[in-house]
């Protein structure tokens, strides 16, 4: 029998006191077919931490919190250069 989350397809850890990180399956990437989440990380009680998590549930289904990019981190970094390149020391 497999193991059911008291959180549906999401789940809660403590981060510290008063932290809680929130974890949420988004599915799978259709490139790759890489299981795809989202995290969050929250400050407050268990139980606002379960209503951010429920939250975070209703946004990934109706697709708001998806992440939207295919870019690598190498063009993330690239655009950031590019932005920053002129207020860089070229050590940097």
């Amino acid at each position: 029998m497999a193991h059911r989350s008291r959180y549906g397809s999401g789940s809660i850890r403590p981060k510290g006191e008063g932290r809680w990180d929130l974890r949420v399956s988004a599915g799978r990437d259709p490139a790759t077919g890489r299981s795809r989440y989202i995290s969050r990380t929250v400050r407050g009680s268990k139980r606002e931490a379960e209503a951010a998590l429920a939250g975070l549930l209703v946004g990934v289904t109706q697709g708001r919190d998806l992440p939207t990019t295919d870019a690598t981190v190498g063009d993330l970094v690239e655009q950031w250069l590019d932005l920053r390149r002129e207020t860089l020391s070229v050590t940097t």
